[in-house]
Parts: structure tokens; C-alpha cells; sequence
């Protein structure tokens, strides 16, 4: 249970550094390496989550959606921007 809250909270982190980084900072491939690992962490989250909640689970799966379309978005504003 403490490791699923560690998850959720360090994606939860990262969604917030990662605006910083990419939005103030204009450094567009630190984000895109960022939202790869939140991807890992929100699937590993589910993927943990499944046997016991699934409701959970259901409710994570939009937003793992975007952050697995939000990569090519990252990528294309850092390839026009280089």
C-alpha cells in the first residue's frame, strides 16, 4: 500500500517538475525524458493496482492515455525547437 502511494506521489511530482522544466526552462528533451518515466511509473501504478483495486485501475487509464500521447507531442516541440 506504501509503495502504490510512493508511486502516485513521485508521478505526482514529476507532473509538476515536469511543467517547470518544459514550459519555464525550455528544456524540451529533459521533459520528454521525464514524461517517459512518469509513463513507466503510471503503468507500473496500474499494473500494481490491478489485483486489488480495479476501479482504481479503470480511473488511472485516461490519464496513463495522455501520458503516452503526450511523449510525441514533447518530441515534436523538441525536434522544431533544436
Amino acid at each position: 500500500m506504501l509503495v502504490n502511494l510512493s508511486f502516485f506521489l513521485g508521478q505526482l511530482l514529476l507532473n509538476f517538475v515536469w511543467t517547470i522544466v518544459f514550459f519555464n526552462g525550455s528544456l524540451f528533451v529533459i521533459g520528454l525524458i521525464i514524461i517517459i518515466v512518469m509513463d513507466i511509473m503510471v503503468a507500473s501504478l496500474m499494473y500494481r493496482l490491478l489485483p486489488t483495486n480495479k476501479i482504481t485501475t479503470w480511473l488511472l487509464g485516461p490519464y496513463l492515455a495522455w501520458l503516452l500521447f503526450a511523449p510525441y507531442l514533447a518530441g515534436g516541440v523538441a525536434l522544431l525547437n533544436h
